[in-house]
Formats: structure tokens, C-alpha cells, sequence
């Protein structure tokens, strides 16, 4: 009988329960969860998925080996042995990533250094040539990654695979002339997406006070259309490439009518009323890509992705590419990133 294919994904601690529902809803149903991480069984059409296609998951290990046991020597001694099973037929000529990671858990991240330090010198006495070429640091494609990836999920108990996949978000450097702390998201976003407003680009950002978003914007040459009512402050307010346009967010319309390079927009508003904002831009064509904050509070997260990835009615419509996110900087929100067809 065929094994079923077990994979490890991370989530924010608190967020691992809607992790599980959107595991499910992709055909993954959880086998077993705690904080800040779900365990799956994944899929046939697993490998169909993409990365873009997890909001919640901060990382994915694919086809864990599980290794239990009492104490650091004998738990370093069962990811030696992992690693030497799944790599018995592999030649590696290259360099290679290697990450240990730990949960949340008090006196885990001290043991985790422990166990790595042990492993390490077990695999260099067996493997010494490949353990050179390792570069230890978090990976982070959102592609599939080859290499050797072990998560610490108790005091006795570790999981590992030479197969991962990162879900992209990271912690950001705060720039201290920055309005807001909301700056530390839009660089965020676009450091997922790959790419950020630059020179001869428009960007319009609804809902733009104090100008955080506006700020990161300009920070690479782009014109910025900064529209709310209320006002711009610190180097938003003295940025000569952003142009304060004191107007309603929900009723305003690109200069002239043409579509703009960006469209930006983190409103602490009615989620549905923002979705709707959103859906008005791409069906009249006003963007050719977009970041957008969605803050569900109470509400249901799970519902709003829904809407989001319907291809017939919600942003997939209009978008050959989409990202939906629960950002490290995020709180009870999604950022959506994407781009039109026509972008």
C-alpha cells in the first residue's frame, strides 16, 4: 500500500487553525497541528500547487521524516541518519542550503542549536566533502528548494526533508523617516512580489495618510498620487514626488483616466468595502498592478480568499498573477499583490 505523503507547513503563532482550513481547502486535510504549525497530507494534485497558493503558511517542508527521541545526542543522531537516507542518491557538486528552525516554544531555539551543532559534526565525519558546500541560512524561493531542511517542534521531536518552499514574507529594516510603521509592509510586499515603483512609474495610493505606503513608493523615483482627506506627515508631506490629493479614496479616479503604474491602498475599513474598491480598479482597467491591505478582524479571512480567488468574479479574474499573504508585518489582515493582464 502506497504511503501517504506527509508535509510540515509554519504559520504565525495563532494563525495555524486558518492554515488548516486553507490546507483543506486545497485538498490538503490536516493529520495533526500546534502552535504556529499544521501537519497535511498531501495531495495527488500537490505538486500542481504553487507557492502563491498558501496566504498562511510562512514555510513548507515537503515529505517529512519524523525523528523522535529523549535527548539531544540521540535526536542529532536520528537527523544524521535521515540526512544520510535521503541524500544516498543524490551527488552534490554544488553549494547547497541547510536550515534548522525551532517553533515557539521556551528553551527550544537553545536546544535547536544544540542538535544542529551535534548533527554537524556526525555528518562531517561521514559526509565531510558535501557538509562543506552547505550554506546555512534561512531559505527563502518560493519555488521548490533542494537541500536539507529540519523544523524543531518540541524538545524530543524534529522533522526534516531535502524538499521545501518558503511562503516569502520577512521582517523588515525601519527606516526612521518614515511616517508610519505601515511602511514596513509595502516594503515587505514588494520585496515578495520581486519588484517596487521605480522612476518615469505612477503610483496611487488610496487612503494614503500619514503616507507610509507613499513614502516606500517614492523611495525609487516613482510620481505618487497620495489621496486622502487627512494629512501627510514628516518626509511624505516634503517628498516633492508625492503629490497630496486631498479626496475621498472610495470615489476618486486615476489623473485623466489613465491607467497608473501601482495602485496601493491600506484603509482600516469594512474588508468587503475595500474587496469592492479593489474589483471598481481592475474591472475599469485603472491599474497595471496593485497592493492592497484586507483587514479582517473578526470576520473570516477563509471567506475573503474565497472571493479573492474566484476566476470568475474576484481579483483571479483580472490578474495573470496573484498573491494573497498573511505578511510578517501583518496583524488581522491579507495583502494582495498582483498584476493585470494587460500589465
Amino acid at each position: 500500500m502506497e504511503q501517504t505523503r506527509v508535509d510540515l507547513h509554519l504559520a504565525r503563532h495563532g494563525a495555524e487553525g486558518l492554515l488548516a482550513r486553507e490546507l483543506e481547502a486545497l485538498g490538503e486535510p490536516e493529520r495533526e497541528r500546534g502552535p504556529g504549525w499544521v501537519l497535511s497530507e498531501a495531495s495527488a494534485l500537490d505538486e500542481a500547487i504553487r507557492a502563491d497558493d498558501l496566504c498562511f503558511a510562512s514555510s513548507s517542508l515537503l515529505d517529512v521524516t519524523e525523528v523522535k527521541a529523549p535527548s539531544i545526542k540521540q535526536l542529532a543522531n536520528g537527523l544524521a541518519e535521515a540526512f544520510t537516507s535521503l541524500l544516498a542518491d543524490r551527488r552534490v557538486d554544488t553549494s547547497w542550503p541547510i536550515s534548522f528552525e525551532v517553533v515557539d516554544q521556551a528553551g527550544l531555539a537553545d536546544r535547536g542549536k544544540l542538535v544542529e551543532a551535534r548533527w554537524r559534526g556526525l555528518v562531517k565525519r561521514r559526509r565531510a566533502r558535501v557538509l562543506r558546500l552547505a550554506q546555512a541560512e534561512p531559505f527563502s524561493s518560493m519555488k521548490r528548494t533542494w537541500g536539507f531542511f529540519v523544523v524543531l517542534l518540541g524538545l524530543e521531536r524534529a522533522f526534516c526533508a531535502v524538499h521545501a518552499r518558503a511562503g516569502g514574507q520577512r521582517r523588515m529594516r525601519m527606516d526612521p523617516a518614515a511616517p508610519s510603521r505601515s511602511y514596513l509592509k509595502a516594503e515587505e510586499a514588494f520585496a515578495l512580489w520581486g519588484s517596487r515603483p521605480v522612476i518615469s512609474e505612477r503610483v496611487v495610493d488610496l487612503g494614503a495618510a500619514p503616507g507610509g505606503w507613499s513614502y516606500a513608493a517614492a523611495r525609487g523615483g516613482a510620481k505618487v498620487f497620495a489621496v486622502d482627506n487627512g494629512p501627510l506627515k514628516g518626509a511624505a508631506a516634503e517628498d516633492a514626488s508625492i503629490e497630496h490629493v486631498r479626496a475621498n479614496a472610495f470615489t476618486y479616479q486615476p489623473p485623466s483616466g489613465q491607467p497608473v503604474d501601482w495602485m496601493l491602498c491600506d484603509m482600516i475599513e469594512d474588508p468587503d468595502q475595500v474587496l469592492s474598491l479593489l474589483l471598481r480598479w481592475l474591472e475599469r482597467g485603472w491599474c497595471r498592478r496593485f497592493v492592497v491591505n484586507i483587514k479582517f478582524g473578526r470576520g473570516d479571512p477563509l471567506r475573503l480568499l474565497q472571493r479573492v480567488r474566484d476566476e470568475a468574479k474576484g481579483p483571479a479574474a483580472y490578474t495573470r498573477r496573484l498573491i494573497a499573504r498573511q505578511l510578517f508585518h501583518d496583524r488581522d489582515e491579507l495583502t494582495l499583490i498582483g498584476e493585470t493582464r494587460s500589465g
